[in-house]
């Protein structure tokens, strides 16, 4: 099937480079799967520390 070297090499770059994206998806699908959504007092918080910031004096320096 794989007569020639290039033909070989070509075909085990492929199949390495489908390992290391299959490994980097699962990982990621672990990773964000496990970690709860965060609450609406997160978000609530956050909009809260947004609206107090003073973005004028934040971008003059």
């Amino acid at each position: 099937m794989f007569a020639s070297l290039r033909a070989r090499l070509l075909a085990s770059y492929l199949l390495l480079l489908v390992i290391t994206l299959s490994v980097i998806v699962v990982a990621l699908l672990l990773t964000t799967s496990s970690r709860p959504a965060p609450t609406n007092q997160t978000y609530e918080r956050l909009s809260n520390i947004a609206r107090g910031l003073n973005l004028s004096n934040l971008l003059s320096g």
